[in-house]
């Protein structure tokens, strides 16, 4: 008799089980892959939850509902949400961006036109510089204004014990100095601030040269 190792999981279902901060779903089949690939409706309906910079997380879409409301937005614009207000100065000088509302959040907020080349340019660029606000961060902010009901169950530390164990790991691996270690909130975002580094390093030395070996990633 043959013994089932794997246990069949349902297409769409995230990975882990039931963690709505799931970054992998489940494809069971190789024609899921090739459907999605296709972006064949009846399979991306049943996709909730990917990697960040490939989907907007449903906490997000909560959050920036939320805010449109707290703030009167128009229906015309998309609200967009990132990581920091800073984020938001470098898309404002980038794309010139100019909020006509003021918005006071702990992260940072633009608003843009939908359905506008402007609008589809700025999710490209976020895509590339993984600096989309975080599902945790959306999460909290969510419970405590009472617009969800519960906290993902995680194993989890105290934010300043969890930090400094994970510069003194690093320092310890790459054999650096903790002050020359900078934390980021995500792997594109690591690679954004080393590249926007090389350019003004490039920049004081005068040089035109970039050496990139296969693709960003």
């Amino acid at each position: 008799m043959r013994k089932t190792i794997f246990k069949h999981i349902n297409l769409g279902e995230t990975l882990p089980i039931n963690n709505v901060h799931s970054v992998s779903v489940s494809m069971p089949k190789l024609q899921d892959v090739i459907d999605y690939e296709k972006l064949v409706p009846k399979v991306l309906d049943k996709i909730k939850s990917a990697y960040p910079r490939f989907m907007i997380h449903p906490y997000l879409k909560i959050l920036a509902n939320f805010i449109k409301d707290k703030y009167n937005i128009p229906n015309d614009y998309e609200v967009v949400l990132l990581n920091s207000k800073e984020d938001v100065q470098i898309f404002s000088k980038t794309y010139y961006i100019n909020n006509k509302i003021d918005i006071n959040e702990p992260f940072g907020v633009i608003l843009l036109i939908k359905d506008t080349c402007q609008l589809q340019k700025v999710l490209s660029f976020i895509q590339y510089i993984g600096c989309n606000l975080s599902s945790r961060f959306a999460e909290d902010y969510l419970y405590k204004n009472k617009l969800i009901n519960t906290i993902q169950k995680e194993i989890s530390l105290d934010k300043n014990i969890a930090k400094n164990s994970l510069l003194k790991y690093l320092s310890s691996i790459y054999e650096q100095k903790i002050e020359n270690i900078c934390l980021t909130p995500s792997g594109m975002n690591a690679i954004y601030c080393v590249l926007k580094a090389l350019k003004n390093i490039q920049r004081r030395n005068s040089r035109n040269i970039f050496i990139q070996f296969g693709w960003l990633f």
